[in-house]
């Protein structure tokens, strides 16, 4: 390995993905396809290393602050340390004495030799001791999340969140056997689709069967939403919009299930809906692409389902997407919950008299889920509450919830 050829620009692009996630600039997905910090051809290796400092990060930070005892250790230095920790900890490629030499030569020439120094002592501790880091949620997450759901629930999401998460993708129709090992999922989470869990995510994308439409990269808890519209949906034809529904995953499931249905995928994003277009031509559907802010723009025209699949807190996505449990905070959930708000209030008058609204999150925050739903109904008596369904993460699917409702008047 070559010290600074490699491992000085990987944790330059780490440490600003750890400073762009901590500020609430950026999420990690976000700072993952920025190339001007993430290195395209270091991103695995990025992405491996900088998930698990958020998922280790309540226990190491435990350690970074009784190892410091009283003293002060400014932002940056703690990132340093740990990324540090979490790359000694969890890496086995490499011998840990020569990552600790690296690191602790990057803090000399990045730092100075103070903080070179914290970081030696620091990182040869963790080496000499062959400390154990376990995988914690944020105190303020669990304590919210015990009074709500239990202990039993801590326990469990603690679990996941030390697991690596499946690779899932739905299967969209079933012909012969697929060239890669891959098993189907019998949680009895969905009835109306099949989807599998593979080790060879590689080969699944690789393949035939997805290269002709046949296999879509997502989570099942993602047919949630379209499994409770469809117990709704009595009309063999109608049209269907998705207002916030690039990159077209969920549009595409109701399109399988009603395919004489006009489905029409709005978002706001012109750069996500690129992708949408890609994934229409893949799987062969045919649907109208819009980009329109669903917190904003007017409809010029009324459906037979407005489908809202709003931008939330990603709570009950944290097996993926860890970071999320880092970025929770009052002020931070008030401003989701006006954005959805708006979206709830603007998407309500494309709704057709008789017509169905379905809202779906995957976040597990009753502020964001059954509390927003609620509040919608008490001031917009023209809609009538059908049903909710919370599914909340385990090992086999991330958390999602969606709630169904129906318009009955032009109120």
């Amino acid at each position: 390995m070559q010290k600074k050829g490699v491992m000085f620009p990987l944790l330059d692009g780490v440490l600003q993905a750890l400073e762009e996630v901590d500020s609430g600039r950026s999420s990690l997905d976000d700072v993952l396809d920025d190339s001007n910090i993430i290195n395209p051809e270091m991103r695995r290796t990025a992405a491996h290393w900088l998930f698990s400092c958020y998922r280790y990060r309540v226990s190491v930070e435990k350690f970074i602050r009784d190892f410091a005892s009283k003293s002060k250790i400014k932002k940056p230095l703690f990132r340093l340390a740990l990324a540090g920790a979490v790359h000694c900890a969890f890496q086995d490629r490499i011998a840990r004495e020569a990552v600790v030499n690296a690191i602790v030569e990057y803090a000399k020439i990045k730092k100075g030799i103070s903080e070179s120094r914290f970081i030696n002592a620091f990182l040869r501790k963790i080496c000499r001791e062959n400390v154990l880091f376990t995988a914690e949620l944020p105190d303020a997450v669990a304590k919210k999340w015990r009074k709500i759901y239990g202990d039993e629930f801590i326990l469990q999401a603690e679990k996941c969140l030390s697991s690596e998460p499946v690779q899932t993708f739905r299967l969209r129709h079933e012909s012969g056997e697929l060239s890669f090992d891959a098993e189907k999922i019998s949680d009895g989470l969905l009835k109306r689709f099949v989807f599998c869990q593979t080790h060879e995510m590689g080969k699944c994308l690789a393949s035939e069967c997805f290269a002709n439409g046949g296999i879509y990269i997502q989570d099942s808890a993602a047919g949630t939403a379209v499994e409770l519209l469809a117990e709704y949906v009595t009309e063999e034809k109608g049209n269907f919009i998705d207002v916030c529904g690039a990159p077209g995953g969920k549009a595409i499931m109701f399109y399988d299930l009603f395919p004489q249905w006009q489905v029409f995928i709005g978002d706001r994003s012109a750069r996500r809906q690129q992708r949408t277009a890609e994934n229409l031509e893949r799987c062969k559907v045919n649907a109208e692409i819009l980009c329109l802010d669903a917190a904003k723009d007017k409809f010029d025209r009324q459906y037979d389902v407005v489908f809202a699949d709003v931008p939330c807190s990603n709570s009950g996505v944290f097996r993926k997407r860890p970071d999320t449990l880092f970025r929770q905070n009052a002020e931070g959930l008030n401003e989701i919950v006006q954005i959805q708000r708006d979206i709830l209030e603007n998407v309500s008058h494309a709704v057709k008299v008789g017509g169905l609204l379905l809202y779906s999150t995957c976040s597990i925050e009753p502020e964001e889920d059954g509390l927003q739903i609620k509040n919608f109904c008490l001031s917009h008596s023209e809609f009538e509450f059908l049903s909710e369904r919370l599914t909340l993460p385990a090992f086999e699917h991330d958390g999602a919830y969606c709630a169904c409702l129906r318009r009955k008047n032009d109120s």
